[in-house]
């Protein structure tokens, strides 16, 4: 539209288009590749999946992961530099860990790694791959919190 300006919820509104659309596109890359081999389990044909939303207000997430031996929790990546905790459904609304003013974001810069040890539930390690604030790509060890819920704030 000619002279219109971009508004803020304007970007946000089409980055959640576009992070639903690749998370669309991964889901049915993943369908096609299940049941392709007709000798494998079942008679061939791809298994039926369906979608299902499983938290909403997230900004610009970019990867879904879990901890392991922990199959209550999800934690999801947000590009600008916060882990969020979706437990039973529900979207916590205190951040697992928040680096935003710690990252740069934008483009292929971001949060964007999260890889638990294998060890976790034990020890509490989980590291952390982002852009920080001079554009260097870094991996960070972080430690949980005494909630199981958060980051350990003394090493923030």
């Amino acid at each position: 539209m000619a002279g219109r300006s971009t508004t803020t919820e304007d970007a946000r509104t089409g980055r959640a288009r576009w992070s639903r659309l690749a998370a669309t596109i991964a889901a049915a890359a993943a369908v096609g590749a299940c049941g392709s081999d007709p000798t494998g389990p079942g008679n061939g044909e791809p298994p039926e999946l369906a979608l299902e939303v499983v938290a909403t207000g997230l900004d610009d997430p970019v990867l879904v992961t879990v901890a392991p031996g922990d199959d209550t929790r999800l934690f999801v990546i947000e590009k600008p530099g916060r882990i969020r905790v979706v437990r039973d459904g529900t979207l916590l609304a205190a951040p697992f860990l928040d680096i935003v003013s710690a990252t740069t974001s934008g483009g292929e810069r971001g949060l964007l790694g999260l890889a638990f040890h294998p060890d976790y539930a034990s020890n509490g390690l989980f590291f952390v791959n982002h852009t920080d604030a001079n554009g260097a790509i870094r991996v960070i060890r972080f430690t949980r919190g005494a909630s199981c819920d958060a980051a350990d704030p003394a090493l923030l």
